[in-house]
């Protein structure tokens, strides 16, 4: 009688190839529903690469499915007639969920604070029209917003199935950076509103998710 092959075991190590940077990890334990402990991995983003691809956006908007969430960010046309380009970050609806968090975990100052000084009114997503002659759709899961006044940006990175499987055994994280968009902080203001509106099923869930 023959014996059924044996599974090759999952080595805990980073493939080569995967993300451009390592990150040191840190594991939260926090307690669900239902009172089991669930683990989170925390990754401090300060310490990653700016990503080399960057995008100047006049426009955003969200599209949320059950599934995928959208960000679009445009580009308005000189004239001001439509839009140029534009690039939509995909991720999951936990993923921006995460991201409204973050921004409420800016501190000295918040972002809140950072608006109310500056008279910064909150902006409110536009679709786009109709679909721009340039598109692009990337994936990413771990955004970093920065404000400074009147002026803000998300750097957008992505860790890979692959990256998150082996994290917590090989103690790293393997990160690529996706896209910086550069954008008016009334644009972010609004953005997070619509987040926190659309996602609130989402945030029910208390995680702590703080800026470094």
């Amino acid at each position: 009688m023959s014996k059924p092959a044996r599974q090759p075991s999952v080595v805990p190590t980073i493939r080569p190839g995967e993300g451009t940077i390592a990150l040191d990890i840190k594991i939260n334990t926090v307690s669900g529903v239902d009172g089991k402990s669930i683990n989170f991995m925390g990754v401090d983003l300060s310490k990653a690469p700016v990503p080399d691809r960057k995008f100047t956006a006049d426009t955003c908007s969200v599209v949320v499915s059950d599934y995928v969430l959208k960000l679009i960010f445009g580009q308005e046309r000189i004239d001001g007639k439509g839009l140029r380009s534009a690039i939509v970050v995909q991720m999951t609806r936990n993923g921006g969920a995460n991201f409204v968090r973050f921004c409420d975990g800016l501190a000295n100052p918040s972002l809140d604070e950072v608006a109310k000084s500056e008279r910064i009114p909150s902006e409110k997503p536009s679709p786009p029209a109709e679909e721009p002659p340039q598109a692009l759709t990337l994936s990413a899961n771990m955004p970093f917003p920065a404000v400074s006044g009147h002026e803000a940006c998300v750097d957008f990175y992505e860790a890979s199935p692959f990256s998150m499987g082996v994290a917590a055994r090989a103690h790293k994280l393997s990160l690529e950076p996706v896209v910086r968009i550069d954008m008016r902080t009334p644009l972010l203001l609004g953005l997070v509103h619509e987040l926190r509106t659309q996602l609130a099923e989402e945030l029910k869930f208390k995680i702590e998710v703080t800026a470094p």
